[in-house]
């Protein structure tokens, strides 16, 4: 028995070496470097807006809806719960557990999320299958959530609506901190 559990598990074991073996050699060589961009987004604006987008991260996901661009929504985390819809989507697993295979499943043309997402491989792993990543810093701060609402609308092609939603969050944001 024991001889033909490790018949079986070879190809398994031999698979997994080989995966470990290519992903090491293409991070070696890969141009990649860090998950986190020095800018607000790891990708220029100027390519066209995809139609096929997941989102790794509740926040953008929300942001996504309020923009009302819901119908390029093929995927979210496990983080995304709201709006109720969100929750009802295909999920992809927790924003830093991630899986390249779960994600390139649903043939994304673009992810969005955060430099908390991850691991770093799978996102190497999803650039190296040219998946647009778009991802924005997280600085626990207001400005944040006015990035990933230019993000989004950037992403979408809907910055008209973005920049009425970021106006609205600014006058919330000044009456909020009016009170306080």
């Amino acid at each position: 028995m024991t001889t033909h559990m490790n018949h079986r598990m070879n190809p398994r074991m031999n698979r997994r070496n080989s995966l470990r073996t290519l992903m090491s050699a293409a991070a070696l060589g890969s141009t990649w470097g860090t998950c986190a961009p020095s800018s607000a987004w790891a990708q220029p604006s100027s390519t066209p807006s995809p139609g096929r987008i997941v989102s790794v991260h509740g926040s953008l996901t929300e942001v996504v809806y309020l923009l009302d661009a819901q119908d390029q929504l093929v995927g979210t985390d496990t983080t995304s719960t709201h709006p109720q819809a969100a929750a009802h989507t295909p999920k992809v697993g927790y924003l830093r557990q991630l899986s390249a295979e779960g994600l390139l499943a649903l043939r994304p043309q673009a992810v969005l999320g955060t430099d908390e997402a991850g691991p770093p491989i799978v996102l190497q792993q999803l650039a190296q299958a040219g998946v647009p990543l778009r991802l924005v810093q997280v600085h626990h701060r207001f400005q944040d959530v006015l990035d990933k609402v230019q993000l989004v609308g950037t992403v979408t092609q809907r910055t008209a609506a973005a920049q009425a939603l970021s106006a609205q969050l600014q006058t919330q944001w000044a009456a909020t901190r009016r009170r306080v």
